[in-house]
C-alpha cells in the first residue's frame, strides 16, 4: 500500500535499531504531473475534520492526505473552510510523479 512515506528517501536520523526515518524534505512536490482528470470535491465541516477519511474513501488509504493538501497549496487542514473545493489527483499520478528514481 502506498503512502507519502513510500516516496520519501531515508533521512540521516535513525531510531534505536538503526532504521532511518523517512525525510519529508526529499519529497519534491514540483515533480507532480497530472495525466488524468483531477477530481474536485467540496468539503463540509465534517469532511474537513475527518479529511483523512475522505482521502481514504478515494484512495483506499488515508495516508495520502498530506500529499493532496500540499498539491492544493494548503499547508494544514486548519486552513480549510466549509464549502472549499479541492482537487484530488489520481493515485496513479501521485505514484508516477513521486516514485523514487
Amino acid at each position: 500500500m502506498n503512502s507519502r512515506y513510500t516516496f520519501m528517501k531515508p533521512g540521516s536520523v535513525t531510531d534505536e535499531d538503526g532504521s532511518a526515518f523517512p525525510d519529508p524534505l526529499t519529497l519534491n512536490y514540483n515533480n507532480f504531473v497530472a495525466s488524468e482528470t483531477l477530481t474536485p470535491i467540496e468539503l463540509t465541516e465534517v469532511g474537513i475534520q475527518y479529511f483523512w477519511r475522505e482521502v481514504g474513501l478515494i484512495y483506499g488509504t488515508p495516508e495520502l492526505d498530506d500529499v493532496v493538501l500540499t498539491l492544493n497549496g494548503i499547508p494544514h487542514i486548519n486552513f480549510l473552510d466549509d464549502e472549499d473545493i479541492i482537487l484530488v489527483p489520481s493515485q496513479n499520478d501521485i505514484i508516477n510523479s513521486y516514485r523514487i528514481r
